[in-house]
């Protein structure tokens, strides 16, 4: 049988993405054993509104599980798949990132008030940044794609 093994890099990459994700969600331990925390959008969303009036700046419990959940999700980004993959500037002003978030679902809120919030969050990020591999100079190139509105 010809097993394709996966190299160390890789392999320390996505252990670091799913420890990423579960931080996110490590407010709940606080709440007592068992507890998960309410990760719907019409939870999660008045934390990232919070940092993006602050400027990104979290000044609640809230504003920061926000702002952890998009750090955790920035890095997966280019992790994933290439048709799942979006890749945001390092440059990218955090504040501007959950702007573009908070804008996207805000002009859907009543039909996915009740939804997961990370899978539209990552939504957001594959339509705002998608990836889009090339090949040039025989070797396997990375390009952004920037969709700020300005």
């Amino acid at each position: 049988m010809n097993r394709m093994k996966m190299p160390i890099g890789a392999f320390l990459r996505l252990a670091l993405a799913v420890v990423l994700i579960g931080l996110a969600d490590g407010h709940a331990a606080l709440a007592g054993p068992g507890a998960r925390p309410n990760v719907t959008v019409e939870a999660v969303l008045p934390g990232c509104r919070s940092l993006v009036a602050t400027q990104g700046i979290p000044t609640s419990a809230e504003a920061g599980f926000c702002s952890g959940l998009i750090d955790g999700l920035l890095y997966l980004g280019e992790q994933l798949p290439p048709d799942f993959c979006y890749a945001v500037p390092v440059d990218a002003p955090r504040v501007r990132i959950a702007a573009a978030i908070v804008e996207e679902i805000e002009a859907v809120y009543p039909s996915v008030k009740e939804h997961h919030f990370r899978a539209l969050a990552l939504e957001v990020l594959q339509y705002r940044w998608p990836c889009h591999y090339g090949y040039m100079d025989s070797a396997l190139r990375l390009t952004c794609v920037y969709r700020f509105n300005e």
